[in-house]
């Protein structure tokens, strides 16, 4: 395709599902009726450097490289949308994904209500009301962070003041939470520099020269 700025060369397909270590979408997957092979002979077509990636993990790839954990090598951020939980995770510099690209899947995690013991099966964490789940997932998102001995927690939330002001007395006065720099623009930021190295890394590789995107 030209556009104004020439030929796309690169893609990065932001989805609010996993994404394996082989950059293959998994389950779950809130994009159920997602074309894949259309996509692909799409991109087998038109020769085009294509990715997929979770939409957590775009975010907070975005906050590290221009929003608010420039500098910081192990945070999490948070990302509620209306197609569910997620959170993206750097650790010791790195995107973590695990085993399988699951990492940071909030929304399924199951939570047992003690007044529904009796009542009602465990329900996920996503299933769950705006009051009782932002307090849930404070209390969540706490034992993460401080698990994994994080120094910041950035926030993309849909009812960020609730959820900050549940998660304010849970943490130890030296973790900075914060709301993150870019909001529900994140994963598309995100994935924008990563469609933009992608295809500067395929153009050096061919001894060629190509400005810095991010």
């Amino acid at each position: 395709e030209i556009g104004r700025w020439g030929l796309l060369k690169s893609v990065m397909l932001s989805l609010p599902a996993p994404v394996g270590p082989g950059g293959v979408p998994g389950e779950p997957n809130a994009l159920p009726d997602f074309d894949f092979p259309r996509v692909a002979a799409w991109v087998k077509a038109s020769r085009v450097l294509m990715a997929y990636g979770n939409d957590a993990n775009l975010a907070a790839a975005a906050e590290r490289h221009q929003g608010y954990a420039q500098g910081e090598d192990s945070f999490a951020l948070l990302l509620e949308r209306d197609s569910g939980l997620g959170c993206g995770l750097f650790l010791g510099g790195s995107l973590y994904l695990g085993q399988a690209g699951r990492a940071g899947e909030l929304g399924m995690t199951v939570w047992h209500d003690q007044d529904l013991r009796r009542a009602q099966p465990p329900r996920a964490l996503e299933e769950l009301g705006v009051p009782a789940r932002s307090q849930r997932l404070a209390e969540v998102l706490a034992a993460l962070v401080t698990i994994l001995d994080l120094g910041t927690l950035l926030l993309s939330a849909q009812h960020p003041e609730t959820l900050s002001t549940e998660i304010a007395g849970l943490l130890p006065a030296h973790i900075r939470v914060a709301q993150s720099r870019f909001g529900q623009r994140g994963p598309a930021t995100g994935a924008y520099g990563m469609a933009a190295a992608r295809a500067r890394n395929a153009l050096l590789a061919q001894g060629r020269d190509i400005p810095e995107a991010m």
